[in-house]
């Protein structure tokens, strides 16, 4: 945790939060805080700022807080990802979120295991907790939009439309395609398949939607790891 993200029923006045739950344990136990000291903080889509420590007790510390500062700003990138197994979308989640990413859609494919779509982990309790570790961990406090669609034939005929107006799209695939480009400066959409790759019918449809297709080397990568190589690509330095 390199940011303590304060939410809005953390405030007993204007100026003090009272701090419980995990972020006590942390505060406690990994950062050993003492009073006086200062702490990074931020508020929960609102500004950064520091607290300093004016209370502790078995329960919660006690902040002085001033916000004074804005949060890294967020990469133009759009995340379009095909669901991929349960615990591997949570360690993905936080990871984009600290890259900075802030829309998500997760889709639908014919590799895509049926089941994943009923998992507890697709909760909204559970993703919201993976984005908070995102961004606690990248010292952000703006929350990424997530978007599920079932339904892949929809998602390309009323939705694709809409995501990759006025940016360069772009879709990862094993294929003999022209490699990930760098350094990129303009808005952009990257589609990631399921473990396998989409199907050839489903790039297709990418294809004709207005997606370049790019490669990142002949050796098939978990998604987790696709994705991590791919947005790091295509970060601007």
């Amino acid at each position: 945790m390199n940011l303590l993200l304060l939410h809005p029923s953390d405030f007993t006045s204007k100026s003090e939060a009272r701090i419980y739950d995990r972020r006590y344990d942390h505060l406690k136990k990994i950062i050993k805080a003492e009073l006086g000291q200062s702490i990074d903080i931020g508020l929960l889509n609102e500004k950064c700022g520091a607290g300093k420590v004016t209370a502790i007790d078995d329960k919660s510390f006690t902040l002085s807080i001033q916000f004074n500062a804005d949060p890294p700003p967020p990469v133009a990138i759009t995340l379009i990802l095909a669901l991929p197994r349960p615990l591997m979308l949570k360690r993905i989640l936080q990871t984009v979120t600290s890259m900075g990413i802030k829309e998500i859609h997760l889709i639908n494919s014919q590799r895509v295991e049926k089941s994943y779509w009923n998992s507890s982990d697709l909760a909204d309790d559970v993703i919201y907790h993976q984005l908070i570790l995102g961004l606690e961990q990248a010292r952000d406090t703006m929350l990424p939009a997530i978007y599920m669609h079932r339904d892949f034939k929809s998602f390309i005929s009323h939705e694709l439309v809409n995501i990759i107006r006025n940016k360069y799209a772009l879709l990862a695939d094993l294929g003999n395609h022209p490699p990930c480009p760098g350094n990129i400066r303009q808005p952009t959409v990257l589609a990631v398949g399921p473990e396998g790759g989409f199907l050839a019918d489903e790039i297709a449809h990418f294809i004709n939607a207005g997606f370049l297709p790019v490669q990142i080397g002949e050796r098939p990568l978990r998604v987790e790891a696709a994705v991590n190589v791919l947005v790091g690509r295509l970060l601007p330095l």
